[in-house]
């Protein structure tokens, strides 16, 4: 799950505004994929358990439970075992097309029937059967209005302003890194793009995400030197370069340890 503000349109499917996957995690790593986009997520646990983070909060999800995801949060999901769970982001002009309510919904539902609609719903689009996109988009309707009727969030619930600016913060500068990561990056790159202080962007950085400052750009470096030497057309010296990494073996050392195994298993 790798979609940002800045992600082109992944909605293949006018008919089906809609972008559909079931992942597995195992002992997946806490934080390293934050992300948020336009769309309203729906986050359904369908085996395992895992852990959603929306804004501030952190939402465990056994099996049968469901993470609302409102637009613009920032948000991820982990596990410390095996899940396997299903994703539905819905496009915003599904919403503006049905007049369905803005408002946010509370982020974690444990109901019956909501996971009952949410495995009619995966039935639907896995088998695909005549009239497969109008059912969907019938059945995504009623759970949409179904969860606003039942489980808006309350304001006592809902973010204050002060976690508001320091996830905007995180946002800011987990852009400013995706776009610059082939580039050199200071901590007073980061300070100028949000305007705060060195000490400030450092501990809000890792209160939010559990990460270093330092920890994230050789994460976001290294992801993108896997896929590099995934594709065979660069070698060891040259994928490091393209990401943002000025030694080989500093590349090296860090790409083994965020990833498991040295460069060269690639090769």
């Amino acid at each position: 799950m790798d979609f940002y503000e800045y992600d082109a349109d992944v909605y293949a499917d006018p008919a089906l505004p809609i972008y559909y996957a079931v992942d597995t995690l195992e002992d997946a790593a806490e934080n390293w994929q934050l992300h948020w986009h336009e769309a309203t997520e729906l986050l359904y646990c369908m085996e395992g358990s895992g852990v959603a983070v929306s804004g501030a909060r952190r939402i465990s999800l056994a099996a049968g439970e469901l993470a609302f995801i409102n637009p613009n949060r920032l948000h991820t999901f982990y596990a410390s075992g095996h899940c396997r769970y299903c994703y539905l982001l819905l496009a915003p002009e599904l919403a503006a097309a049905r007049d369905l309510p803005r408002t946010p919904v509370q982020p974690f539902i444990s109901d019956p029937d909501i996971a009952a609609q949410m495995d009619g719903i995966i039935h639907e689009l896995q088998r695909q059967e005549p009239f497969y996109r109008s059912e969907v988009c019938a059945r995504l309707t009623r759970l949409l209005v179904c969860l606003h009727r039942r489980y808006p969030e309350a304001k006592d619930d809902q973010e204050t302003e002060a976690d508001n600016r320091q996830l905007e913060m995180v946002k800011a500068i987990i852009s400013y890194i995706r776009r610059h990561f082939a580039e050199p990056i200071s901590l007073d790159d980061l300070c100028r793009e949000v305007s705060f202080s060195r000490s400030r962007i450092c501990h809000v950085f890792k209160e939010v995400t559990g990460q270093t400052l330092v920890e994230y750009i050789h994460f976001v470096r290294c992801n993108n030197a896997r896929t590099l030497l995934a594709s065979r057309q660069y070698n060891v010296s040259e994928c490091a370069e393209r990401s943002g990494f000025g030694s080989v073996s500093y590349f090296s050392r860090i790409y083994k340890k965020q990833m498991g195994v040295p460069p060269s298993s690639h090769r």
